[in-house]
């Protein structure tokens, strides 16, 4: 033995301690001893692991016979071999009968290592047995315990064992089983098919196969089957490990729909989404990153080959039916086949910035850019990428989003525009009344209030580019909230919980119901998808928002209708500060006008007016004078004649003298009869209603422009043959309709060329009709004449006089 044997010694006399060690040594056997004291806890000292225990008769503190007994109550306690001085024949027999092991006489010591190497071998192989039966129940007590499904097969397919799991799944009592086979729950399992899959296991040893099984009920399970070639006592078995992949099949059901319900909201997204894979440019800034790079960006600007090798490595996924409408394509597959032909110069530039900020580890971006759609038109995008967050390491997945903001770049250019034509008035009006200090400080005062405003509104409209607001609602059948995003949130300040779970939401957010009974009835009819609402928010602002009904079908399970909302509070207020500085600069104009006729009647008319009496009267205190200074004179006394008539003609036409004098309809019929004497076109002025009726000087002068306008355009651009004009007064309204048999003119191509046309007429007689709170409508059709109707409310502007 190569480690000592732990021997614990009962024994009454201690020279027969020491008498064991050198017997035990002689034989070849080493040994370590300890002995029971007199107040020994015998228990604890059984339950150490001895090899063997050796007692006399007496085996002290207990006696033999007790050792015996509490040796025999624990399982694993060692071998007990008695030393006995005259011991006689049915002494040995008693002891062996209570459990010692062997009894060895003093005077026969040298047989000691031999019964004890016997007691030994008897402990071993006994301990052996129960650790192996030991074994054997713990594993059958595992496989029935088990939570997968474990049965055992024979080979003709019987069930010759299975565990509770296999009855629970199956639903069959386990001595049901027993008198079934594994045909009647696998019917993907023909008998035919047995051999040959009996004859695969007793070859390769084992196999994994998924099937459904048959239960009791009727009910297919799925599960995943690991089948295991076996012998036991001659014979051959398949052990099958079952496990129920119900939960995975319904995870990956649910997975899928999942990924449709992505889809259905990739494709209905009102925004342009692109979905990218950019793991091949990641691959490259790593090289490049081995190389020594640091500084991406100024890489890319030394290196441009670098940049357009990382643009054509970036493969495009998928883009939605937005990306399609946005950039003109007639499909999907025309637009990616053409990529090369919607890119600009601006594309590269921010392609640089990307590129950088994700070769530093950055994960988004947003910016601006000029785009070319599919038709060759140039379009102003707003551009925004993130990479998902399990994309992050490899850049397999950016989802990039684009918005049309060419309208709101527009707007801006408006603005800027209005501002720069007030900055000129101002500057000419200051040049012109340098000498009306007072009124100039009120006029920069003015103009320094307007730009601040101005400003505010341009910060607006940059917070409502930067922000991109997309609102998203959805309601099911009962028209209940469902769902209200982040940007909702954000821009109504109405949490998604308040909305879904107060009552009365809905009144809130829509005080006049009209509006929203309106829409609720055109939606169930199916007349409407895009409309126009007035929300208040929770801090009681009232935010425009124009909606979008997305699709009929809804992509989520419980949503009857969403619709996708933008907020345009900012572009309305925007648009009716256009109106209103068009409409001062309207004012200021016919202020300018009137003073300069003033100017012209009252100064310069008279001044050639003097002149003119001064020549008739040069000669008339003279002397003899020749005839021929009297016809210079008289020449240059009709030269000033002429001169007179052109700046009374001029200063009537600035600011006509019977709008004031007479009235609005005298004045009318007062022009169209100069119009039709100076040009020969027949007007034909025809009023009803207007007896008694003198409204504001702002209505009739701007009511007198307009048909001054409307008869301008049509004597010397439609060179009309006959134009009619008629004036009613119907309460509440005032109508005006001016008619010709004119060339006439496409009035759509007319309306786009007036942002590149310095001739403002048409867009002047809008702007003039909406300063006084009415209508402006014209028709008109190449050769076949124009028709322009004006309505004004009437409450507004009639004054008794």
């Amino acid at each position: 033995m190569n480690e000592p044997l732990q021997i614990l010694l009962a024994l009454s006399r201690a020279r027969w301690a020491d008498m064991i060690g050198p017997v035990l040594h002689e034989a070849g056997l080493r040994a370590e001893f300890a002995s029971v004291g007199a107040g020994g806890d015998v228990d604890s000292l059984l339950g150490w692991p001895w090899d063997a225990v050796l007692a006399d008769m007496q085996a002290p503190p207990l006696g033999l016979e007790a050792l015996l007994g509490r040796a025999a109550l624990h399982s694993a306690a060692p071998p007990v071999l008695v030393l006995a001085e005259g011991c006689g024949l049915d002494d040995a027999v008693r002891a062996m009968r209570q459990g010692a092991a062997d009894v060895v006489r003093l005077d026969d010591l040298a047989r000691l290592p031999r019964a004890l190497a016997r007691a030994l071998s008897r402990a071993r192989a006994a301990r052996l047995g129960r650790d192996e039966a030991r074994l054997r129940q713990f594993s059958r007590f595992s496989i029935e315990k088990a939570v997968e499904a474990v049965f055992w097969l024979d080979s003709l397919g019987r069930f010759f064992y299975a565990n509770e799991a296999a009855g629970a799944m199956l639903g069959y009592a386990r001595t049901d089983l027993g008198a079934m086979t594994v045909f009647d729950v696998c019917p993907a399992m023909p008998r035919a098919r047995w051999p040959l899959l009996w004859a695969e296991l007793c070859a390769t040893g084992s196999a994994v196969l998924e099937t459904p099984v048959l239960a009791r009920g009727g009910g297919l399970i799925p599960v995943e089957m690991t089948l295991n070639h076996l012998e036991l006592e001659g014979r051959e078995y398949i052990s099958a490990f079952a496990r129920d992949m119900t939960e995975r099949e319904r995870a990956k059901g649910a997975l899928a729909a999942q990924e449709s319900r992505y889809r259905s909201l990739f494709e209905e997204c009102p925004l342009s989404l692109w979905e990218e894979d950019l793991s091949a440019v990641k691959g490259f800034f790593d090289t490049l990153r081995a190389r020594g790079v640091r500084d991406f960006g100024a890489h890319f600007d030394a290196h441009p080959d670098d940049l357009l090798h990382c643009v054509r490595l970036v493969r495009i996924i998928d883009v939605n039916k937005a990306t399609v409408d946005l950039l003109e394509a007639r499909d999907k597959q025309e637009l990616l086949a053409g990529l090369d032909r919607v890119f600009t110069e601006d594309s590269l530039r921010v392609a640089r910035q990307e590129f950088a900020i994700l070769a530093h580890g950055g994960d988004s971006y947003s910016g601006e850019l000029d785009h070319r759609t599919m038709t060759g038109r140039i379009i102003r995008v707003a551009v925004h990428f993130k990479v998902a967050p399990e994309y992050r390491e490899n850049l397999g997945r950016v989802v990039v989003s684009l918005l049309d903001i060419t309208e709101i770049r527009r707007i801006g250019a408006e603005l800027e525009e209005t501002r720069d034509a007030l900055e000129r008035r101002v500057l000419e009006r200051t040049t012109a009344l340098a000498e009306v200090n007072a009124h100039l400080r009120r006029e920069i005062a003015e103009r320094q209030a307007v730009e601040s405003r101005l400003r505010l509104n341009e910060s607006r409209l940059r917070l409502l580019v930067d922000s991109l607001p997309v609102l998203v609602h959805a309601h099911d059948e009962q028209d209940n909230y469902v769902f209200w995003n982040h940007e909702s949130e954000r821009v109504l300040g109405y949490t998604a919980h308040e909305v879904m779970t107060a009552p009365g939401i809905r009144a809130r957010l829509y005080p006049d119901p009209e509006p929203m009974a309106r829409i609720d009835r055109a939606r169930r009819e199916g007349e409407v998808r895009d409309h126009e609402l007035d929300t208040v928010s929770r801090s009681g602002e009232l935010r425009t928002i124009r909606w979008t009904v997305m699709s009929d079908r809804s992509p989520i399970p419980g949503w009857a209708v969403w619709e996708a909302g933008i907020d345009i509070t900012d572009v309305r207020k925007a648009e009716r500060r256009v109106h209103a500085l068009t409409h001062e600069l309207l004012r200021a104009q016919e202020n300018e006008r009137r003073r300069i006729a003033l100017e012209l009647h009252d100064n310069v008319a008279q001044n050639l007016s003097s002149l003119k009496i001064g020549c008739e009267t040069l000669f008339d205190d003279e002397g003899v004078v020749s005839m021929r200074l009297h016809r210079r004179a008289a020449a240059l006394a009709d030269t000033l004649q002429q001169c007179i008539n052109s700046v009374r003609d001029m200063s009537y036409a600035l600011c006509p003298p019977g709008l004031e004098q007479l009235g609005l309809v005298q004045a009318l019929e007062q022009f169209c009869r100069e119009v039709e004497h100076d040009t020969g076109t027949p007007v034909e002025l025809t009023v009803a209603g207007m007896e008694g009726l003198r409204l504001g000087r702002d209505a009739e002068i701007n009511l007198y422009r307009l048909v001054q306008e409307a008869l301008r355009n049509a004597v010397r651009h439609a060179r009309a043959g006959r134009v009619a004009v008629k004036f009613v007064a119907s309460s509440p309204n005032l109508i005006l309709r001016v008619e010709d048999d004119g060339r006439g003119f496409d009035v759509n191509a007319r309306r786009a060329e007036l942002h590149g046309d310095r001739h403002m007429g048409l867009q002047s007689m809008e702007e003039r009709a909406r300063l006084l709170g009415g209508l402006f409508q014209i028709v008109s059709k190449v050769d076949k004449g124009t028709r322009i109707f004006v309505q004004i409310p009437l409450g507004e502007h009639d004054h008794a006089r």
